[in-house]
């Protein structure tokens, strides 16, 4: 029998985790990136440079 958790269908954006995220998985997501937990992607984006709007 084949459990559709079994699947891997990303991986971590952050970096230094990159751990398989599988279908049916809780993640979050940042704009287009998807992490595994909310510590990806604290880490990921504590260095990320802040994007400026000019209105």
């Amino acid at each position: 029998m084949n459990d559709d958790r079994s699947e891997q269908i990303d991986e971590c954006c952050n970096s230094s985790c990159q751990a398989p995220i599988h279908a049916g998985q809780n993640v979050y997501k940042a704009g287009e990136d998807v992490y595994c937990s909310f510590r990806c992607v604290a880490e990921d984006l504590k260095d990320s440079k802040p994007e400026t709007f000019i209105i």
